[in-house]
C-alpha cells in the first residue's frame, strides 16, 4: 500500500508523515474489525518509513509517539531508515531513533562492510542504534525520468525496503508452511537477533552504534521456517513460541 506523505517536489511534514502512519492503523483496524486476517492482503502489519529529520532528542517528539502508536496499540511494525549522515555519532535520523522503531543502516552491497555514509548512534537519548543494517550502495531502482529508465541510488532509504521485504518473505513463507494464522514481527524476534545476523568478525558481538545487530541472513531464517515443527499446534500457537524455537535453532550454525 502506498500513503503519499510528500509533495511532488519531495517536501513533508512531522504532520503529513503522522497522518501517514495514522492510516496505516486505521486500514489495520479496519481489517480487523472486518473480520480479516493478519495475512490477508488488505491487512498491513509493516511500515516501511525511507525518509527522516534530525533527530530532537525528545522522548514525546509526536513522530515518536505516532510510531509507539503504531507497534503497541495495533501491532504494526515500524521500520524506518538510520540516515546517511555518518560516520560521525549520533546521527541516526527521527523516527529511527525511537526504541520501538525498526532502524536501518547501510553496507557497501555485496559485503558485510558497513558504508560510511550510514549513520551512527547513539541516540541523544542513549539508544544503541541502529538495530540492523542491509545493502545500500548502487542499489538499482525506478528512474523518474519515463517508466522504462532505471537509476543506480545509495542511501539507507534503500536498504530499510530490504529487512521490510524480509519480513514480507517471512509471513508469506510461514504462512504457506502451517496457514493463515502465521504471524511474524520483527519486535517479538529482536531478542534473538545475534543469532541470525552477520556482521564482520571484528565488530561487536552483541548490538553496537555501527552496525546494530547486523545484517539478517536471509537465506538461513526463510529456509528455518519451513522446517517441521514437531507436536505443535500450529492454529494456536503464538508466533513468539515459533520465533523462540526458530531462533534457538540457528544459534549453532549462525554464531
Amino acid at each position: 500500500m502506498n500513503i503519499k506523505v510528500l509533495s511532488d517536489e519531495g517536501v513533508g511534514t512531522d504532520e503529513t508523515i503522522i497522518m501517514g502512519i495514522n492510516k496505516v492503523c486505521e486500514l489495520a483496524e479496519e481489517a480487523r474489525k472486518g473480520g480479516l486476517l493478519p495475512t490477508h492482503a488488505m491487512y498491513p502489519n509493516i511500515i516501511n518509513i525511507s525518509i527522516g529529520a534530525e533527530d530532537t532528542g525528545d522522548v514525546d517528539d509526536p513522530l515518536r509517539v505516532a510510531c509507539r502508536k503504531a507497534v503497541d496499540d495495533y501491532g504494526v511494525d515500524v521500520i524506518c531508515a538510520a540516515g546517511n549522515s555518518g560516520p560521525k555519532r549520533s546521527t541516526v535520523m527521527l523516527p529511527a531513533t525511537e526504541p520501538k522503531v525498526v532502524a536501518v543502516g547501510g553496507l557497501i552491497t555485496g559485503s558485510v562492510e558497513v558504508w560510511e555514509k550510514s549513520a551512527r548512534g547513539p541516540t541523544l537519548l542513549g539508544d544503541t542504534k541502529p538495530d540492523f543494517v542491509f545493502w545500500a550502495t548502487d542499489i538499482e531502482v525506478a528512474s523518474h525520468k519515463d517508466d522504462e529508465s532505471y537509476d543506480a541510488k545509495s542511501g539507507t532509504s534503500f536498504s530499510t525496503p530490504f529487512v521490510t521485504g524480509l519480513a514480507g518473505l517471512l509471513w508469506e513463507t510461514g504462512r504457506r508452511a502451517y496457514g493463515e494464522l502465521w504471524s511474524f514481527r520483527w519486535s517479538q524476534v529482536l531478542e534473538f537477533a545475534p543469532y541470525y545476523c552477520v556482521k564482520p568478525v571484528e565488530a561487536a558481538v552483541m548490538k553496537d552504534n555501527t552496525y546494530g545487530y547486523g545484517m539478517p541472513a536471509m537465506g538461513v531464517m526463510v529456509n528455518q521456517i519451513t522446517q517441521p515443527v514437531q507436536e505443535a499446534d500450529i492454529t494456536q500457537a503464538m508466533p513468539m513460541f515459533i520465533g523462540m524455537a526458530m531462533m534457538a535453532s540457528l544459534v549453532g550454525g549462525m554464531v
